[in-house]
């Protein structure tokens, strides 16, 4: 078992989940500088984000579906709640579905992270040459690494390349909703590491394809985190930078 890809897997986790609420409003402040006007600032933001919030909201009813589970409401349309403190919060989307229990709501709310890491390796296999970039940090060919993941900005694909990962990158990770529906099954994940890790630590060799696979999906998921953590952070801190200040006021 690979701890050290675990322990990076959860640090992506912990720096990807609050980037990803904080990219969002500093997109939605950003087009709310344009419009000065509420509705159409969630108008075009809902458009800006709308490949992800498909991406997310599918992958709940799909796995919904699966589930067994009726779902009763779906929206694709944006929201904003105004708070106290000024800040408010922006809903992308929502789906409703019948409670299925813990486990089976664990995994309805897990779908998005699971469908959006698919899709970002596709896109970075297609865009990014993401084998390539494995190769080379096995190799530890660091230059042939820059080249494969800054190359393709060079023409316009890479750049839409670079939007769709943005896109499924701030919508595929739980939502606070999900994640209150999301603790069955990360109390099932503690248990599955602590039972491979017990098998581990006595060198079962029946248990070695079972150890290359989660070491596997370890790596592609923490290249995916880390690749999208790598492409949002420059984006945010840019809006961020550009929406200093900016506050949004609702006008009856």
């Amino acid at each position: 078992m690979n701890w050290l890809l675990l322990i990076w897997v959860l640090i992506c986790l912990a720096v990807a989940l609050p980037l990803q609420v904080s990219i969002r409003r500093q997109v939605f402040l950003v087009s709310y500088l344009f419009t000065s006007n509420l509705e159409h600032t969630l108008t075009l933001f809902g458009l800006l984000m709308l490949p992800g919030t498909l991406l997310h909201e599918s992958s709940h009813v799909a796995a919904a579906l699966l589930m067994g589970s009726r779902v009763s409401g779906l929206s694709l349309l944006p929201a904003y709640e105004d708070h106290d403190d000024g800040k408010g919060t922006i809903e992308l989307g929502s789906v409703l579905a019948r409670d299925m229990g813990l486990v089976r709501n664990s995994i309805i709310s897990i779908a998005p992270t699971i469908v959006g890491s698919a899709l970002i390796l596709l896109v970075g296999g297609l865009v990014f040459d993401f084998p390539q970039v494995v190769a080379a940090i096995e190799a530890g060919a660091w230059d042939r690494v820059l080249q494969c993941l800054l190359g393709p900005f060079e023409s316009v694909w890479g750049w839409v390349g670079a939007y769709a990962i943005l896109t499924i990158g701030m919508n595929m990770l739980p939502s606070s909703a999900d994640l209150q529906f999301g603790a069955g099954l990360f109390l099932l994940l503690v248990v599955l590491f602590f039972v491979l890790a017990l098998l581990y630590l006595v060198q079962s060799v029946a248990l070695a394809p079972v150890v290359e696979g989660v070491n596997s999906v370890l790596g592609w998921l923490g290249l995916v985190l880390t690749f999208t953590i790598c492409l949002s952070a420059p984006v945010y801190f840019f809006l961020k930078l550009f929406a200093s200040g900016g506050r949004v006021e609702r006008r009856e």
